[in-house]
């Protein structure tokens, strides 16, 4: 789930359902900074947890969890207007990119999952080892640790770095039917 990411639809978490629960926020994914592990957590309000002691237990587990600069600092811009006017504008640009990855792909002959956000699981359509594609300079994520082997997970990408996936591929498959 990443909401900021989210190009279509609605969450089936509800307000009530995240205030029963610790909701984890990482944003790192929707600033395009996958590298910088930077995250906080929203207690929850009402459901009857022992807040304090969490937030006590949390705060004591913090020295194993080391926070960056780097992540500090995107932490601290997430919370921007600016910011977060900049994530929703992107959204228009990252459907786009990902209707146009989805094209190529299935021309290409991958079955591929629905997403809501600008990340897809794709199935090549004859075995492929996602490692392969790292000589083209090009990485997919294997999705077998998702349940799904013999499966990437893509992400939408500006139009060259797209281009350079598709090449990858057709060198790798053997090129488009």
């Amino acid at each position: 789930m990443y909401p900021p990411l989210r190009l279509a639809g609605r969450s089936t978490w509800t307000a009530a359902d995240c205030d029963r629960a610790f909701v984890l926020h990482s944003p790192n994914k929707a600033l395009g900074l996958t590298g910088i592990r930077g995250a906080y957590a929203v207690a929850p309000g009402t459901a009857g947890y022992d807040v304090p002691a969490w937030c006590r237990a949390l705060e004591a587990a913090a020295p194993s969890w080391p926070l960056s600069a780097q992540a500090d600092a995107l932490l601290r811009g997430w919370a921007g207007r600016d910011v977060q006017q900049w994530v929703a504008d992107s959204h228009a640009t990252l459907a786009h990119w990902k209707a146009l990855l989805q094209q190529e792909l299935g021309a290409r002959g991958f079955t591929q999952r629905a997403s809501s956000t600008p990340y897809r699981c794709v199935r090549p359509p004859l075995a492929i080892e996602p490692r392969r594609l790292r000589r083209h300079g090009v990485a997919v994520r294997d999705a077998a640790s998702f349940g799904l082997p013999g499966w990437w997970r893509v992400s939408a990408q500006p139009p060259r770095a797209a281009r350079a996936l598709l090449q990858a591929i057709d060198l790798e498959v053997g090129g488009r039917p």
